[in-house]
Order: structure tokens, then sequence, then C-alpha cells
């Protein structure tokens, strides 16, 4: 996989509209795992929480930054300086309790990421993805804590093929697919950093995942006619 690193502009002068890069607010963006305080957390995936979505505004209504888990954390402002660094102002976040325990205790690591760097400059990082077009984000703390994100063009594609789910998650050996409507599938397997690893057909309800490392992936399933994406971590 080759990545192509894109380095942005500084500020020509005081104004934070000259540093924001257009690319932070022409995608969704999607978190693929937080590391705070040295610890890595990936985000869930179960019936109350698939996604978790952050978007950047280049205006400031309703909020220069959402994200969301259970609850929404906004900041009511964010501020760009030399060389690509983002400060996040006034955080504030809803009181939700998330219905099953692992989307809290994610909630909590995920939020805090940004809580504990509240008015301080973070580095971000914007790569390009070869394999499919697409995007990854990365917002890193001086400690080297960081959060990192891909853009939508991977990670939400067409989602008429729900009825499709992935179990269970995480997985070790074997991911298995329920299909109440007996489809003819096909896979492809792609990596955090968009490098398709793995294809195949569906004659049987699972497959083997047993070489794959470590980590969060994205399977393609399509039946010729739709396709849907669908994340699962690999323990």
């Amino acid at each position: 996989m080759k990545l192509k690193l894109l380095f942005f502009l500084g500020l020509l002068g005081m104004s934070q509209m000259q540093a924001q890069d257009p690319i932070l607010f022409e995608y969704d963006w999607f978190l693929l795992s937080v590391t705070n305080d040295g610890e890595t957390f990936y985000t869930p995936s179960n019936t109350e929480v698939n996604l978790v979505p952050f978007h950047l505004n280049d205006t400031a209504d309703p909020s220069d930054m959402l994200t969301y888990v259970c609850n929404a954390l906004v900041a009511d402002s964010v501020t760009y300086s030399e060389p690509s660094q983002i400060t996040f102002n006034s955080l504030a976040m809803t009181l939700i309790d998330c219905t099953i325990p692992e989307n809290d205790i994610f909630e909590f690591h995920y939020f805090n990421f940004f809580f504990e760097s509240d008015g301080d400059a973070l580095e971000y990082i914007i790569s390009v993805i070869d394999d499919p077009d697409g995007y990854a984000l990365s917002i890193y703390k001086p400690d080297g804590d960081v959060v990192h994100y891909l853009s939508g063009i991977l990670s939400v594609e067409d989602f008429t093929l729900d009825a499709l789910s992935l179990y269970p998650v995480p997985a070790k050996e074997t991911l298995y697919v329920t299909n109440p409507k007996g489809l003819e599938l096909s896979i492809e397997v792609y990596d955090v950093t968009g490098k398709r690893i793995q294809t195949g057909r569906f004659t049987s309800n699972s497959f083997q995942i047993d070489e794959l490392e470590a980590g969060v992936y994205f399977a393609t399933l399509s039946d010729g006619q739709a396709t849907t994406v669908k994340r699962f971590i690999k323990q």
C-alpha cells in the first residue's frame, strides 16, 4: 500500500479560514481507533453503535466539530495554526447512558482524548489511500496518543444489504455472516489503509480470518447488484 502524504499550507495570517484544507470538510469521517493514555481502543460494532462519525465544519453553525458514540461531543470553535495543527475549544457533551456497557467504556476513552487536550494544539495529518481512493485523517497529541479516521468513501457505500451482519465481533479465526435471504455473495476484505487483502465468494455462512493480523477491517459484500460495507475486528 502506497500512501502519499498531503502537507497543509500554514496560516498566511491570523484568519482561521486560511488554514482550513477543503478535504477536511468535503468528506464524512468515520473513527477507526483511538489511542488514549497509551492504550488503543477500536470502534465498537454492535446493535447500538456501528460507526462513529466525526464532522468538521467550515462555519460555526451549529458547531465547528461534532462527533458521537451514544452521546454527542461538540467543540464550539476549532482553530488552526502552522504547521498542520488543530485546536478544539470549549468542548461539551450530552449526558446519555449507553445500553451496552462496552460502548460506555469506549466512549469514555474516546471523549477523554479530546477533553484532556481541550485548548491544546494537536498535530493532524491527511494521507491519500490509493486502493480504493479515499483519505485517512490522524490527529495526534504531543504524547503520541492518536485518533484515526477514514473518509466515507471506504466506510460507507451502498447499505441496501443491511440485513447482512457479521459476528462475533471481535472474532479470532472465523467470521460468520447472517444471510437470511440465502444470497450468493462475493466478499472483499480491506485493512484500515484501504489495501485489499482478501477476496472470495460465499458458499456457506462463514469465512476464515485466521491469517489476518489483529486489527480493524472492512468487508465489502455484494450480491452482484447491491453492495454493503461491514466493519469487523480481528483479535
